[in-house]
């Protein structure tokens, strides 16, 4: 469980994350591209693709009931107790890259 409220649950790791620039991201099979359109998304202040090296990639888009929140660009942070188990859940509007998707609550 995570237990306090505003622990970070995610950050970057450069070492281990995959950052790449359009040009290069088209250069791969259309597949990993699809792959990481999907799993990841374009920082537009950075100006590259982000695609994390572990399971927060997986993390899905709630409006109304996020448990996980970006702070600073930088951080995904726990809103509240966070269970063994439970979804961890993100309000993508927070993503720079998301503004103006039509995002399902």
């Amino acid at each position: 469980m995570i237990r306090l409220e505003l622990q970070v649950v995610y950050t970057d790791t450069p070492e281990l994350d995959l950052h790449l620039s359009e040009e290069t991201l088209r250069q791969l099979p259309v597949p990993e591209q699809s792959f990481i359109e999907h799993y990841g998304f374009f920082d537009t202040v950075k100006n590259h693709w982000h695609l994390s090296h572990d399971h927060i990639r997986f993390c899905n888009h709630a409006k109304e009931k996020a448990n996980i929140s970006l702070v600073d660009r930088e951080y995904l942070v726990a809103l509240r107790d966070i269970d063994a188990g439970e979804e961890l859940l993100q309000d993508y509007r927070e993503i720079q890259a998301f503004e103006g998707r039509n995002l399902k609550d």
